[in-house]
């Protein structure tokens, strides 16, 4: 790895963790020196996840590495099995225990008779890829732990991608749940890994259907027999395909009420951005994938308007990406066209747009962010608030630039 200035990319074995820890009664144990499980401790705090008892490390020493003994795991999957009775534990590797190919899958297989929890290893170190498989092998690992059910609850629906890494993301699930009872009349079943428990995940496929919001859980969806829509609906256009989406799957009519406010906001709203969108400006983008996708969708296809560069912050390799200005680049190279960024809007995390200079409009929208504690969950950014929200600040844009330019 080369020098880095802010932070390097986390890696898979940082997405599988912090995607397993919000689920209750579950425990990660990460098989590992403590210093490195206490580092990522405070990067999870960061993302808004509540740890208290669901993270623990083995710590290793030098027999350990020498001699290749894994009697330190085995002995702390028991000791958690006896002390906190979880009903899931996940074995998540380090780099170090990578690095000498401990055999975590073995151990774990030599004790699963012999406790109460189910157990799902991860021999992961860092060195397989990004936190973006990370994330999609925790989903995946999920495929054998559900149970498929013959016969469906039609009041019911599941949230399967929802995970921290997503900015706000406590906001677009609500705005999720507020959107579904007031155009379908229906509940929340689980939100994996988001608020839920191991036995709401054991019977997701109770439900009729599964929202999947990012591209990482949509394997597992197809796994199901469940119907299933894959969509992060930023916008007011993506936000009717959503709820006709939907309507067409599950053969019902939704509330009109809501379609007709969410096009009276559209009509408004872009009608006000146009007519005070007096210069041409360049809009950047920085986040997951699923975010600056759907993003530029809404900012290209209903608002008119053009995204120069949308910084991917994570890999593309294994993603389907037919947008030339969606990149994943080195960070040299990032931050070279960062600062030759001027007058523009930048969507994106804390480092990014404090990089940029002052002539720009920066809005944070991604991590990392290190100043902000998470609290309120109602300022979503997808459906028509969030669509309010972008175009407040592309409004906001305007006048700046109205300000620099305008003859005093």
């Amino acid at each position: 790895m080369g020098l880095i200035k802010h932070f390097p990319t986390p890696s898979d074995r940082m997405g599988i963790i912090w995607s397993a820890l919000p689920i209750k009664d579950a425990i990660v144990i990460e098989y590992g020196p403590a210093g490195t499980t206490h580092y990522g401790t405070e990067l999870f705090m960061e993302l808004g996840i509540n740890i208290e008892k669901q993270l623990h490390s083995t710590h290793i020493g030098e027999d350990d590495i020498v001699m290749g003994e894994t009697k330190r795991l085995k002995e702390a999957i028991l000791e958690i099995d006896k002390i906190y009775s979880p009903k899931l534990i996940f074995v998540v590797g380090s780099s170090l225990t990578a690095v000498v190919a401990s055999d975590i899958k073995a151990v774990c297989k030599s004790v699963e008779k012999i406790v109460n929890a189910k157990i799902i290893p991860f021999e992961h170190g860092g060195f397989r890829g990004d936190y973006s498989l990370g994330v999609k092998d925790f989903f995946n690992s999920f495929k054998n732990i559900i149970q498929k059910q013959q016969e469906k609850d039609y009041t019911k629906y599941n949230i399967i991608g929802a995970t921290h890494d997503f900015y706000r993301i406590g906001s677009d699930v609500e705005e999720i749940k507020n959107i579904m009872k007031q155009a379908f009349n229906m509940e929340v079943n689980c939100i994996l890994p988001y608020e839920c428990s191991v036995d709401s995940i054991i019977n997701m496929d109770n439900a009729c259907l599964n929202i999947v919001i990012r591209n990482e859980a949509v394997e597992l969806a197809k796994n199901f027999d469940t119907s299933y829509i894959y969509s992060l609906p930023y916008g007011y256009k993506m936000s009717l395909s959503f709820i006709k989406e939907i309507e067409s799957i599950l053969n019902i009519k939704a509330n009109d009420k809501i379609k007709q406010k969410i096009i009276q906001k559209q009509n408004k709203n872009i009608k006000i951005l146009k007519e005070n969108c007096f210069f041409p400006f360049n809009i950047y983008l920085e986040g997951n994938y699923d975010v600056i996708k759907s993003l530029s969708y809404f900012i290209e296809e209903e608002l008119g308007l053009k995204v120069k560069k949308a910084f991917c912050s994570h890999s593309l390799k294994n993603i389907d990406n037919d947008k030339d200005y969606i990149c994943y680049i080195p960070e040299e190279e990032k931050l070279n066209e960062l600062k030759n960024i001027k007058n523009s809007i930048i969507f994106g995390s804390e480092p990014t747009i404090n990089y940029c200079d002052n002539t720009n409009t920066k809005v944070l929208i991604s991590f990392p962010s290190f100043k902000n504690v998470f609290i309120a969950n109602h300022y979503p950014f997808i459906f028509d608030k969030g669509a309010d929200f972008f175009i407040e600040n592309m409004l906001k844009h305007c006048s700046n630039l109205i300000a620099e330019f305008m003859p005093h």
